[in-house]
């Protein structure tokens, strides 16, 4: 009876790398096998078979043979260590953060700035398909979202970006079904890590840092070399909890327009406004008041919200240097779109900060200051941050 020699399971990383060359796979098959031979007989033939290696297929194949020899087909690859190392429960709840560039939290006292931390939580079920969102920013609440993964991905408000969906939904997969691909060690942070690219996502070249003794992964890069630090992954049981519906908000203002303005006075936009109202003085520096203007506002909700429009009035007070720098406050009673507030928040979607402090956003060539101070809601418009700032701080009440 003729013996028929049994195959060699190959880890799959070496199927990957030598799958199409028969003749390839039947060496590295063979290498296999000797890594289980005896001792004393191993070193004699694993020499004459790696000058072999090294002859006929170079150094990059005489890599991956000695791989073979001295880790045995059957040690776990870096897919299998990373699946595990996140677990085996039906839902995968993930964290991670970013810190917002060109986005501050500044006290007006003692001048501190705090970059603004972009939150984002997840619980997905891959049973059911069913994805849980909630946004903060500085902690604060911005968005709470239950859907399904393609849902939340793609009509979120604010949207969910592609790359940092394509990790939520699909590391995982990825890794069951072998779509990684090992791009070799670095140090993220102090920390030694190996580089995962998801090879089959789109985005396409997104990176997962995996650390290389707990095998979590750390950082997530995208293709345009934005960074998201992973705080916490892990697999847990399904739990009604995790994916109850949020609680509906009130609806909020989607938009606002100034409708009507006219010339006016510190004094009489104070009684318009039924507080007094805060100025730089008609001088402030460098800076005079070239104008002041009483504003009719309107805001508006969403269509589906079916409220009726908010009319009401806010002050525009415009400042100009030498060389022509303009600097413009607006002040308003509440937090107002056409005053660059967003439904409740800043212009860059954050909390509102509190009395004391102003966040302090770039957009395009401008920086935008909003506050609430003396009961109203005050944004600041300027060139450069300095001058925001400065003016934020030089803030008085007109008298009545």
């Amino acid at each position: 009876m003729r013996h028929v020699r049994r195959r060699r399971r190959l880890p799959r990383e070496v199927v990957d790398v030598l799958g199409d060359d028969p003749e390839l796979m039947r060496l590295a098959e063979h290498v296999a096998r000797l890594a289980e031979a005896p001792t004393q007989a191993l070193a004699g033939r694993q020499r004459r078979l790696l000058v072999l290696a090294a002859a006929a297929l170079g150094a990059a194949l005489v890599g991956v043979v000695v791989v073979v020899l001295f880790t045995g087909a059957s040690a776990p690859g870096l897919s299998d260590r990373a699946l595990a190392a996140i677990g085996g429960d039906p839902v995968l709840h993930a964290v991670v953060a970013q810190t917002v560039s060109d986005d501050r939290t500044v006290d007006l006292a003692s001048g501190k700035e705090t970059p603004v931390q972009l939150t984002i939580e997840a619980w997905l079920d891959e049973e059911t398909g069913r994805l849980h969102i909630v946004q903060r920013r500085n902690g604060g609440l911005i968005n709470d979202t239950l859907g399904t993964t393609q849902s939340i991905t793609r009509n979120a408000t604010p949207r969910l970006d592609p790359a940092l969906a394509l990790f939520l939904t699909g590391y995982r997969h990825a890794l069951r079904q072998g779509r990684v691909r090992d791009a070799g060690t670095a140090v993220v942070s102090g920390h030694r890590i190996r580089w995962l690219i998801l090879v089959s996502g789109r985005p396409a070249g997104e990176r997962v840092a995996v650390d290389s003794h707990t095998f979590l992964p750390a950082v997530i890069q995208e293709p345009d070399g934005t960074r998201w630090t992973v705080t916490r992954i892990e697999s847990i049981p399904a739990a009604p909890a995790d994916f109850r519906a949020p609680r509906l908000p009130s609806p909020a203002l989607s938009a606002g327009r100034v409708t009507a303005q006219q010339a006016s006075s510190p004094r009489q936009i104070a009684y318009a406004l039924g507080v007094p109202q805060l100025w730089l003085g008609r001088s402030n520096g460098a800076l005079k008041l070239i104008a002041v203007r009483l504003q009719r506002l309107t805001s508006l909700f969403p269509p589906t919200a079916h409220h009726a429009p908010i009319r009401s009035v806010g002050a525009s007070l415009t400042y100009r240097n030498k060389t022509g720098t303009m600097l413009e406050l607006r002040e308003a009673r509440r937090a107002l779109p056409a005053y660059s507030f967003a439904g409740g928040l800043t212009f860059a979607f954050d909390p509102i900060p509190p009395h004391g402090a102003m966040q302090l956003t770039s957009i395009g060539g401008e920086w935008i200051g909003q506050l609430r101070a003396h009961r109203l809601y005050i944004t600041i418009t300027a060139p450069d941050p300095a001058s925001v700032i400065q003016a934020a701080r030089s803030l008085q009440p007109i008298s009545r």
